[in-house]
């Protein structure tokens, strides 16, 4: 029996890419980093905007808290507010958490750095979907699931102008350090 060699290793090749390609997709259940690319082309529906930004967040091993550093630049009108939401990233979701405006102080106007933790009083729900306010921990679990986003809300924009799916990013923070910065 005679076999090619190129075209076995090409299919030995593929399977290797395609399997590492969908573990590193995969939520991670003991991440505690986590990071979103935030940009208009992943709002439902998507949204042409020059603005973007980052989301990192450190889970706390404990349970008790949720690190954030947000960055956003380049929005043409007033960000309101910017928070977590609940929901698959091709679905909208009801927002667990406001990182800035709402209930917190002022987001930065156009662009801008904000920082902070977040403990279980601060976690609205939405009771809608089964997160109850107060209960950081299932928050903290949805994360992990890669189950919640981040959302910049803009007055022109008011469902949000730019998004980005939370992800574990452990291979990152060995990297670089805390925070994967």
């Amino acid at each position: 029996m005679k076999i090619n060699l190129t075209k076995t290793s090409f299919i030995a090749g593929m399977l290797f890419m395609a399997t590492a390609w969908a573990g590193s997709a995969v939520a991670d259940e003991h991440s505690t980093y986590f990071k979103a690319e935030m940009g208009g082309a992943y709002n439902i529906p998507t949204i042409y905007t020059p603005a973007y930004g980052t989301l990192k967040t450190e889970v706390d091993p404990y349970g008790k808290y949720i690190y954030f550093k947000l960055y956003y630049e380049n929005f043409a009108t007033k960000v309101r507010q910017a928070n977590i939401h609940f929901s698959s990233k091709f679905a909208n979701g009801g927002a667990n958490l406001f990182l800035c405006g709402g209930p917190k102080p002022a987001c930065p106007e156009y662009s801008g750095y904000v920082e902070g933790k977040l403990y279980a009083e601060d976690i609205i729900g939405p009771a809608a979907q089964g997160i109850e306010p107060g209960d950081i921990k299932s928050v903290i679990k949805a994360m992990k699931k890669g189950l919640t986003y981040g959302n910049v809300h803009t007055e022109e924009y008011k469902a949000g102008e730019i998004r980005g799916q939370i992800m574990p990013v452990e291979k990152e923070r060995k990297k670089r350090g805390a925070m994967g910065m």
